[in-house]
């Protein structure tokens, strides 16, 4: 397995003679990783050994940990744990959206660090309840806040709470994973009336508050929710906060990241991954490389507990991946440097669903207007939308073509002398409302048989089973629709 601390340098020498003469930069990463990949499959090879004779699944572990084997290998698949993007949709069904005229006003005081006038709007609101699940697509305001505004003070937030804000799980995510001022999470913690303790998948990796505040190397966050009792692990199988704490690219940085490290020690983890403890056994002073062996020691399996030849083939195969692994790992650090082992180390990994959304909404928010004439515009709009909608629920067709023929002739609207683009808004809210299919098809006829590629996506994308065939015997041929 791993060097001891006091023969790490030892261990260092030896294999210099396999890195005396530095290959290719690309031929190094490319040995380490089908090295890497061969170990995957040899562990998955031992482990349908394992299963097959039975071996109990603390043995399983004790014998891929002797012969240096993949421990993820042996995670359950198909693990009932919900993802970040899960936890955040799940709030979803319980908010009350705000119009975005409305999201203008209040990005509007996020950027002027300024929320008197956004607490004067909420009183509109006179349940606190309703307050606290007002939101814009899948935030609450006090996410989009926390999203918007980095420099909130901790007296403005609380002014927030006191207005009728409360936290939710996802806050103290978002606070955890952006790196806010400990007392702003503490604030939103105090508010929080919920479990601490949730754990979610980012990238099919456990994860919690905990392990989040180590993967951003925070030292005091982390000390913070392992003191609310956020533990640091969830068993030997699964990755700790050893395994996410970044690896240090120079002497700086681990001086940086010590203070973290030690508090793990003392919790008696160490990394899961090989890699990550054969890195750590060299980077750390002789103490802490001392406690990290220590803990890296297990029970010897001794004699093969398969008893059968197949499988001490498949070992020694392990184990000799295993020992070329490592010195690969101590070529690619004496040939390319510490720096460049450690982003080899930690290769970048695709954004997670939650990830995605969060730069979807950051982009979004981006792209919201602050500028008076230009809410004035949307709020006009937002107010046309919801007579229309108001109409179409009643069925009163007489009255909503009258009231868009208006929109046309006045010169203070949206549509004035646009009729082109009113009857295309009018569609999309009628097939939005699954209006019947016959007024539908008679405010298609404003286009004759050309209809634009934004009336054909809104036809196309509506739930409505009895329209395609509707549109058929009206002479209509609507590509991709299929007729009931």
């Amino acid at each position: 397995m791993g060097t001891t601390s006091t023969a790490k340098s030892a261990a260092v020498s030896a294999s210099a003679a396999v890195a005396t003469s530095c290959p290719a930069p690309t031929q190094l990463t490319e040995q380490f990783a089908t090295l890497r990949a061969s170990r995957q499959h040899q562990s998955e090879t031992l482990k349908r050994l394992m299963q097959e004779a039975q071996l109990r699944p603390e043995l399983q572990l004790q014998y891929l940990r002797e012969l240096g084997g993949d421990i993820a290998v042996l995670r359950p698949q198909n693990r009932q744990i919900q993802d970040g993007h899960t936890l955040l949709m799940s709030q979803r069904q319980q908010l009350i959206r705000i119009a975005t005229s409305d999201l203008a006003q209040v990005k509007l005081a996020t950027e002027q660090h300024d929320y008197r006038a956004l607490q004067d709007w909420l009183q509109q609101y006179p349940q606190p309840a309703d307050i606290a699940r007002l939101g814009y697509l899948e935030f609450t305001l006090l996410q989009l806040i926390l999203q918007l505004d980095p420099q909130l003070q901790p007296v403005q937030l609380q002014q927030l709470l006191d207005s009728g804000f409360s936290a939710g799980f996802i806050d103290l995510l978002l606070a955890s994973r952006t790196g806010r001022d400990l007392q702003i999470v503490d604030m939103l913690q105090q508010s929080y009336a919920g479990e601490l303790t949730i754990n979610w998948l980012d990238n099919q990796r456990r994860m919690n508050l905990t392990l989040l505040a180590a993967q951003r190397g925070d030292t005091t966050l982390f000390d913070y929710w392992l003191a609310q009792g956020v533990p640091a692990g969830f068993g030997p199988l699964e990755d700790n906060a050893f395994d996410v704490l970044p690896l240090p690219a120079s002497q700086a940085e681990l001086q940086q990241q010590l203070p973290l490290v030690r508090s793990l020690l003392r919790l008696q983890l160490a990394p899961v991954s090989a890699e990550r403890q054969w890195f750590w056994l060299q980077q750390l002073p002789e103490a802490e490389a001392v406690q990290l062996q220590a803990l890296l020691q297990h029970e010897p399996v001794g004699a093969d507990p398969l008893g059968a030849t197949a499988s001490a083939a498949v070992g020694r195969q392990l184990m000799e991946t295993s020992q070329q692994l490592r010195q690969t790992l101590t070529q690619l650090w004496q040939c390319q440097g510490q720096s460049q082992l450690t982003a080899i180390l930690t290769a970048p990994e695709p954004d997670s669903e939650l990830q995605q959304i969060l730069q979807i909404t950051g982009n979004m928010l981006r792209s919201v207007s602050t500028d008076a004439n230009q809410i004035a515009q949307v709020k006009k709009f937002e107010q046309i939308t919801a007579q229309m909608q108001h109409l179409i629920r009643q069925a009163d067709w007489q009255g909503l073509d009258a009231f868009m023929q208006t929109q046309v002739k006045d010169r203070d609207s949206l549509y004035f002398d646009n009729r082109s683009f009113a009857q295309e808004l009018l569609l999309h809210q009628m097939l939005q409302l699954q209006a019947p299919a016959d007024e539908i098809i008679k405010r298609l006829r404003y286009f004759d048989r050309r209809l634009p590629p934004t009336v054909i996506t809104f036809i196309q994308a509506s739930q409505d089973p009895e329209l395609a065939s509707a549109l058929q015997k009206a002479g209509y041929r609507i590509p991709a629709l299929a007729v009931k």
